[in-house]
């Protein structure tokens, strides 16, 4: 079966243009602002749902990007959501705040968004990026207490879908009871809880009465599930729900204290020695009165506690959850937030049940499951590949086909990591192909199979059950699941461990649907550094295989991905040096100048402040060199305002203070180098921040390093082509430094050779700035030198443009400049033939005729003659 690729990465769509101007400039096109610093649509704005939906969604992800402003996240969601609360100015059907922090304000604010329209999606779920165990519910921001009987004022008379995936009921029993004498915000009466509470506001019995267009439901590892049950008398007419992440049977720790605090009165820790309050049938009045003993008598309690207590089986459930504790090897009968929820009252609407990573007996199959008749779809997958590891929670003795026999319209299964994919296997291997194709035989193949990390995937004929089949026998199998399983981060880990290993082979059938799926990753999880490792190392493998069969934009795609891990993950050493080594994959800088200011700043932070940790700084500083020392695309000027020059030279002077000689040296250096070439107003920069100074001073300090010297003498044969700088370079003791690498053969030749281009400008400049210098000396010195240099000198040698070396042969009163420039020229010719045409290019032809008919030195003569013939022969110059 071919894979979909109909979706790969094309150009964003012009609407898609649109929103994101809106959303970036909100007071210049659709607001207003309001002396409280809110905002408004401003008078003449009216917007569909068609465009106000996708404005607000824009703003809510920005959240995730933009942590530089004074504001709180939490503070600029509530600007945003305000914004569209008028009704008569906008509609409004769907909500997603699913990686933003929900705030007692965002949920106050959201209060009034969902009685101001009739919102038919609403999804609050928290993002699943995270590093921890999944069983970890430390939520990521200061999130609301948030109720069930919140959901009731979210479902309204019009809400169809409610996602409340990882959402937390609250932190702690301090939170929920507030016992420390500061009530909690009662912003709504039924929203907040305060220490006047009952157990009748953290229960939600959901009814067609208070959700009666509720088809769709999400509470997968969401804490708050433990306090919702649907009314099995007058169910909402839900279809699908997703009950995920449930693996554990005994009570939350958490939970016990509540309910048993509530059921029973119990006394909490916080309550003063001596005091049992029960909160159960007793006023306010009568809880501060007096001293109360335990309320066990459940038939005083509500009618809603009643009918929550007696559905879940709650009194038994805190006894037998005891022993439990003390034996934990003991096997659960049941699951205990799976049994309350009264799924068996939705027998008649149910189409779609995930249970993924939740516990299932055989008893809540047989009881439960096996009556959903009108099932289309059922997960019951787990996450992990080892079967045995788990086993516990995994029935042995439950079989594909009694799945598939008792549910007869079930489309979609997925079974995942489970006993029933390796009895699948079994079936096939042990009882033959008969009972392997049963299924085949009397119903429809289905839709969807998952069979990830069992032996079952691997069958040679396994594609006659399923349309499609998620597995890891082969690549389509993989990438099915990193498109199906997104949300599922322990197998899309094992999915890009098993790809990396294909990749590194040169194996791939459909590096554009591969490259797509890495990316949805990466946006999926921007701050999870473990995933995103095996992204970037996915990525880097699949760029360096098909780079050259990418489009721009998919380039363009990568490039904006690889920037997003990195500005979010810069402190991790292994996913930073991995994003970067991408990057120098890529022709740069022109695959980067799109974005250039921003990465270039981005890198050049990473550089800044990260000079202490060698491996880092050096990818960063050498990256930062890739992107500017382009010979076609001049970036150069760009760069002076990102602070460039003054980064590169505090870095420097730090070095210097430090007494250290390094290859973030080298590399500041370098960078100086690169962003002074043919670029007047960085070199004006270096000059007038005393960078002659620290020329000086890295010279006499740190004797030994070869290219600390050679980027030094490149860099100052830069300053020496910007005429009104040469002064600065003819002052004694600069001069010095350079006359003394000109023949200091320990320096090194390349050394040598910067020196005298740049001693080859100060002699050809008119204002005769070297009137007290030995200049005879120098002539003979740089003579000597120049005649003793092998080609192999010119090996690092680079040139965008000639103009510099034909502006010293238009001088005719000096030789020596000539020869240093004759012999520069002829060595680049020799080395690679663009230079040959780069000569032609550039007018250059005519002035080295001229100085091969009339110089009266042998060896220039000699060179001009050489490079001349090599103009005609190899760049097809007409000979005169």
């Amino acid at each position: 079966m071919v894979l979909d690729i109909s979706n790969a990465m094309t150009p964003p769509r012009l609407e898609e243009l649109a929103i994101a101007f809106i959303g970036d400039n909100l007071l210049q096109t659709i607001c207003r602002g309001n002396v409280d610093g809110d905002l408004r649509l401003s008078e003449g704005v009216n917007l569909p749902q068609s465009i106000a939906d996708p404005i607000l969604q824009y703003l809510v992800n920005s959240l995730n990007m933009d942590t530089t402003q004074d504001e709180s996240e939490s503070e600029k969601l509530v600007k945003y959501i305000k914004i569209f609360t008028d009704a008569n100015k906008c509609k409004m059907r769907r909500i997603k705040i699913n990686k933003a922090p929900v705030s007692d304000d965002v949920v106050q604010v959201l209060c009034d968004l969902c009685e101001a329209h009739s919102l038919l999606e609403v999804d609050l779920s928290h993002s699943n990026d995270t590093n921890g165990d999944e069983k970890d519910h430390t939520p990521p921001y200061n999130h609301a207490v948030l109720l069930p009987s919140f959901i009731v004022k979210l479902c309204g008379k019009s809400l169809q879908k409610l996602i409340l995936h990882r959402t937390f009921l609250a932190y702690s029993i301090n939170q929920i009871m507030s016992f420390s004498g500061k009530k909690a915000k009662a912003l709504k009466q039924d929203v907040y809880l305060t220490s006047d509470a009952t157990l009748d506001h953290l229960v939600t019995c959901l009814s067609s009465e208070n959700a009666p267009m509720l088809t769709s439901l999400d509470v997968s590892e969401a804490f708050i599930a433990w306090f919702i049950t649907i009314d099995p008398e007058n169910p909402p007419p839900l279809k699908v729900v997703d009950f995920a992440g449930y693996v554990d049977t005994r009570l939350n720790s958490t939970i016990k204290k509540i309910l048993k605090h509530f059921v029973y009165g119990e006394e909490d820790y916080n309550l003063e020695p001596g005091k049992r309050v029960p909160l159960i049938a007793h006023s306010k009045s009568e809880r501060k009165l007096a001293k109360y003993p335990f309320f066990k008598n459940i038939e005083s309690a509500t009618p809603m506690v009643k009918k929550f207590i007696k559905s879940a089986n709650l009194e038994s459930k805190l006894n037998d959850d005891l022993k439990y504790d003390e034996d934990y090897s003991l096997e659960p009968d049941s699951n205990f937030v799976f049994r309350q929820m009264n799924l068996l009252s939705l027998k008649n609407t149910l189409q779609q049940l995930g249970l993924f990573h939740t516990f299932l007996s055989k008893r809540d199959f047989e009881e439960i499951i096996f009556n959903l008749k009108e099932l289309r779809v059922l997960d019951v997958a787990w996450p992990s590949q080892n079967v045995a590891a788990t086993r516990r929670f995994r029935p042995q003795d439950i079989t594909l086909w009694e799945i598939l026999d008792n549910l007869p319209h079930l489309k979609s299964l997925d079974v995942s990591g489970t006993y029933y994919g390796e009895n699948l296997y079994t079936d096939a291997e042990v009882r033959g192909t008969e009972k392997f194709l049963k299924m085949e035989k009397e119903r429809e193949p289905l839709q969807f199979l998952g069979l990830w990390g069992t032996n079952a995937c691997k069958l040679k004929e396994i594609e006659k059950l399923a349309e499609v089949i998620t597995g890891d026998e082969n690549e389509e199998q993989l990438l099915r699941c990193l498109d199906i399983y997104i949300d599922r981060k322990e197998i899309i880990m094992d999915v890009f461990t098993k790809l990396s290993r294909t990749l590194q082979q040169s194996i791939v059938q459909q590096p554009n649907l591969l490259l797509k799926l890495i990316i949805k990753c990466i946006y999926h999880y921007p701050t999870n550094d473990r995933l995103l490792f095996l992204c970037a190392t996915n990525l880097y493998y699949l760029f360096q295989l098909k780079s050259s069969d990418f489009s721009v934009y998919q380039r363009r795609d990568i490039v904006r991905a690889v920037t997003t891990m990195l500005e979010k993950n810069q402190m991790n050493n292994m996913l930073a040096r991995n994003c970067m080594v991408i990057f120098f994959d890529f022709d740069l800088p022109k695959d980067l100048l799109f974005d250039f200011d921003h990465i270039a700043k981005l890198i050049l932070n990473i550089f800044d402040k990260r000079r202490d940790e060698s491996e880092i700084n050096f990818i960063a500083g050498n990256l930062c060199n890739a992107m500017i020392c382009s010979m076609e695309i001049n970036v150069k000027p760009r760069i002076r305002d990102l602070g460039f020059t003054g980064i590169m030279i505090d870095i420097i002077k730090d070095r210097l203070r430090s007494g250290v000689a390094d290859d973030t040296l080298d590399t500041a250096w370098s960078g100086l180098w690169n962003a002074t070439d043919e670029t007047t107003i960085n070199a004006e920069d270096f000059i007038n921040m005393d960078g002659m100074s620290l020329i000086r001073q890295c010279y006499e300090k740190f004797e030994g390093r070869n290219d600390l010297r050679r980027n030094l003498m490149g860099l100052t044969g830069n300053l020496a082509e910007v005429p009104h700088l040469r002064p600065y370079l003819a002052e004694k003791q600069n001069l010095d430094v350079i006359v003394d690498l000109v023949l200091n053969a320990e320096s090194g030749i390349e050394a040598a050779y910067n020196a005298c281009g740049t001693l080859s400008n100060l002699l050809i400049d008119d204002s005769d700035i070297l009137k007290d210098a030995p200049v005879d000396k120098i002539r003979s010195d740089m003579r000597k030198a120049i005649l003793s240099w092998t080609p192999e000198v010119a090996t690092n040698v680079n040139y965008r443009a000639f103009d510099p070396l034909l502006l010293i042969l238009q001088c005719p009163k000096e030789p020596i400049g000539h020869l240093w420039v004759m012999w520069a020229i002829k060595s680049l010719c020799n080395r690679d033939a663009k230079y040959v045409h780069q000569v032609i290019g550039d007018g250059g032809a005519d002035l080295i005729k001229r100085i091969k008919d009339s110089t009266e030195d042998p060896k220039t003569k000699e060179f001009a003659e050489e490079i001349y013939r090599k103009l005609i022969d190899v760049g097809g110059l007409k000979e005169t």
